[in-house]
């Protein structure tokens, strides 16, 4: 019999490769992807009617409210969509009995990474749950909306996966942005952050991994829980600066021209330039512990994950 996946906000860039995912193999999964007029995670009634009707095995939920310097001019739509849209689905997957797979992020730290450990985790870095945004604040109530529905009725029925600067060939990202303005006017120059660790993650390594943790028994998610909980890392095994993301990309391509025309700057330097953008944390090295701990893990390097993701660009601009 196939699982039957239900993948919330399938619009975007990871709902989409979450989407292509499960419905390439129809003998095991059935997906059901609904746009968000008709899923709307904020709407209690259309969302459970839509839980209702299918009876999902499992909810994956990509749907996110995910413009960070937008978010800081309007706190009530980030915290309605992210907060209370995140705690409509809670209810939901407990009604249905259905396991429950939420997508947060590393904006949920203050960055103050010490060096001392593999890096951020929820099991030893609580001290660091300080979000700097009005974002990662919405996204870090949506997380304990789940915790406090989830975890004394469904302890072993749900995972939250913290992933940092997804990118695909789905979305309008930082390196399609930036790649994009330095293409269509060679007098675009770009002064870019060189001293932030962070962790880019391919939107199809990740929809990967989200498989694997759809495709865990009831007896492997005891076990993974109750090694490492139900809040995890989830996002490309390598650490890198946006200027050296973005300079990687680029020379993998061999736009030497393009590379020419980005700057590295500091983190002080580059907010205190651009003072009405949202703080950030300066260091987000993410433990993975799904790769460390239990050798779980669909996603690789950062080299890796870029050569598919322009392989993949490839196929698509030639027409495959």
């Amino acid at each position: 019999m196939s699982k039957k996946i239900l993948v919330l906000g399938a619009s975007g860039q990871l709902g989409k490769e979450a989407t292509r995912l499960f419905s390439s193999d129809q003998s095991k999964y059935e997906c059901l992807s609904p746009n968000e007029k008709d899923a709307d995670i904020t709407s209690f009634q259309k969302l459970s009617k839509i839980v209702n009707d299918f009876s999902p095995d499992t909810i994956v939920n990509c749907a996110a409210y995910t413009n960070v310097d937008k978010a800081e001019a309007e706190p009530e739509k980030a915290y309605f969509i992210n907060a209370l849209g995140t705690d409509n689905i809670a209810k939901c997957a407990l009604a249905a009995r259905a396991v429950f797979i939420h997508v947060s992020t590393d904006y949920v730290y203050d960055g103050n990474f010490d060096g001392k450990s593999f890096g951020f985790s929820h099991n030893t870095h609580y001290e660091h749950e300080k979000p700097l945004n009005v974002y990662g604040s919405s996204k870090l109530k949506g997380e304990e909306y789940i915790e406090e529905k989830m975890s004394e009725l469904a302890p072993y029925d749900y995972f939250i996966l913290r992933t940092s600067g997804v990118y695909g060939i789905y979305g309008n990202h930082f390196l399609k942005k930036i790649e994009s303005a330095l293409e269509s006017n060679k007098d675009n120059h770009f002064d870019l952050i060189a001293d932030q660790k962070y962790c880019p993650t391919s939107a199809r390594q990740l929809a990967r991994q989200i498989k694997t943790m759809v495709d865990l028994s009831v007896e492997d998610r005891e076990f993974v829980i109750n090694r490492v909980g139900n809040i995890l890392n989830a996002a490309n095994l390598t650490y890198e600066s946006p200027y050296l993301f973005l300079e990687k990309y680029l020379l993998m391509q061999k736009k030497y021209d393009l590379v020419s025309r980005i700057s590295p700057i500091s983190f002080d330097d580059y907010f205190a330039e651009h003072p009405a953008t949202a703080k950030r944390p300066k260091n987000c090295i993410l433990d993975i512990e799904l790769k460390r701990v239990l050798d779980l893990c669909e996603i690789t390097d950062t080299e890796t994950a870029l050569e598919e993701y322009i392989e993949a660009i490839g196929d698509i601009k030639h027409g495959q």
